[in-house]
């Protein structure tokens, strides 16, 4: 895009999405160079899990527009930077403007001159209005933060999807992202994305050199996401704060287990069952969390997945808060609540129910009353008698 974004029109569409100054947004009738940020030089930039980041968040983006085929709007943005938003990921490249995202600058395009020059396209979609300061007065200075690229490089997918001579005659927006939504791989509509997608925005037309290698190129850019992070990501619905789809989290459930981050986790399987944000939250709580949810510590619950329940009785032990404890293990077997609200009423608590002092039992758990046996003592609410 970096090359043909300064194109005039070949035909003006009444499309609400960004002012109809940007007249220089469409194809045009001078030759694109072919080259967008290729590919190839930012392939190893960012980390498979960084990427499926940001391919997450386009995925929210795209959602806000109606888009339910997000792959061909993050395919784009790979195609032309490998999805590098910020110049930190590249370091070969340019230095664009200032981003609070990025922390510093946001990726240029390098196919337009010298950096000096402060020519080429800006952040993972390629805006290109020629300067840089050309580009942010045509596209917004949100451009350079995340979900400003995103939110106007879909915009602008839209607009050359609409406008471009080799898209079907469309009567509205709505008609637009409609026939978006169904041009997945497979299908003809999907070929011809790839043809608007070479010739408006790109700017390589039929017949010149560049075109077919530009197809090819939009082709493998949503490919590679494709190949990447399969099927489920891309068309199995919206991710929600569990970083799963509902296709994901139906999936996981088949086996007994929570989703986190697009893997099974928790429940019968490893893993806690929450994210990081959910885990922190409910520390804020003084608890744990289990399966997206507080548990254990002062909360309700034993702080323990299904498979660490399992797993730890396996060794004759309780488990509390992620970890082996009580039975035969060392610990009492109690969370801090369970061992406050059988304080309420006189007792001890073992293995997650109250015991000793005014309460049956003991008070002590298997392994304290053997270490206490050994000592020739009898064990009384977690401690050997004098």
């Amino acid at each position: 895009m970096s090359t043909s974004i300064r194109r005039a029109l070949t035909r003006l569409w009444p499309l609400p999405l960004v002012a109809l100054s940007l007249v220089a947004l469409g194809c045009g009738a001078i030759e694109s160079t072919g080259d967008p940020e290729t590919a190839s030089s930012f392939d190893d930039a960012l980390t498979g899990n960084q990427k499926r980041a940001v391919c997450d968040h386009i995925k929210t983006v795209a959602g806000n527009h109606g888009i339910t085929n997000p792959l061909i709007v993050s395919g784009v943005p790979n195609t032309e930077t490998g999805l590098v938003q910020c110049w930190k990921d590249a370091q070969w490249a340019c230095q664009g403007p200032y981003s609070n995202y990025c922390g510093g600058p946001v990726i240029p395009g390098s196919a337009d001159g010298p950096c000096a020059q402060q020519q080429g396209g800006l952040a993972m979609y390629q805006f290109d209005a020629g300067t840089y300061a050309q580009t942010l007065a045509a596209y917004g200075g949100a451009i350079v933060e995340l979900d400003g690229a995103i939110d106007q490089g879909i915009n602008t997918i839209v607009q050359k999807v609409w406008s471009c001579s080799a898209s079907p005659h469309f009567n509205s927006q709505g008609e637009v992202i409609a026939w978006m939504n169904a041009a997945k791989p497979g299908t003809a509509s999907y070929e011809t994305f790839l043809s608007v997608m070479a010739q408006c925005y790109n700017g390589c037309q039929p017949g010149w050199s560049c075109y077919e290698p530009m197809r090819a190129s939009y082709r493998a850019g949503a490919q590679t996401l494709l190949d990447a992070f399969g099927t489920d990501c891309w068309f199995g619905g919206a991710v929600g704060p569990s970083g799963c789809t509902s296709q994901e989290t139906s999936n996981a459930a088949q086996f007994g287990c929570a989703c986190v981050n697009h893997q099974a986790n928790g429940g019968y399987c490893a893993g806690t069952g929450c994210t990081s944000q959910e885990t922190s939250n409910a520390g804020q709580f003084g608890c744990s969390c289990v399966d997206h949810q507080g548990n254990g510590g002062f909360c309700p619950g034993t702080g323990c997945t299904a498979k660490e329940t399992n797993d730890a009785a396996q060794f004759g032990c309780s488990c509390v808060d992620h970890a082996g404890n009580g039975g035969f293990c060392p610990g009492t077997g109690c969370t801090a609540k369970e061992t406050n609200d059988a304080a309420q009423f006189g007792c001890g608590c073992v293995d997650h129910k109250a015991a000793g002092g005014f309460c049956a039992g003991n008070g002590c758990t298997a392994k304290e009353t053997n270490d206490c046996t050994a000592k020739g003592k009898a064990c009384s609410v977690h401690k050997c008698a004098p």
